[in-house]
């Protein structure tokens, strides 16, 4: 799968991204960094249509409840 270079982050020498579920509640998921193209990363490990934390993903916390950003503007 193909997720934004932003949301994919390394903890404890490992790589992980925040995947929501239907409830829009986190949870940290490893995932495995296969290449680079642009400004994303190809990685194994996450479901084709799964929901990608892609901003703020220092701030999250497992079990937190987000609210999506609305895209405006060119955002």
């Amino acid at each position: 799968m193909s997720v934004p270079l932003e949301s994919v982050f390394e903890r404890g020498g490992k790589e992980y991204v925040w995947l929501l579920d239907e409830a829009l509640v986190a949870s940290l998921h490893p995932v495995n960094v296969i290449s680079i193209v642009d400004d994303h990363m190809l990685v194994e490990g996450v479901a084709s249509g799964s929901k990608v934390i892609a901003a703020g993903v220092s701030y999250v916390q497992e079990g937190q409840q987000v609210r999506p950003l609305a895209k405006e503007r060119g955002l």
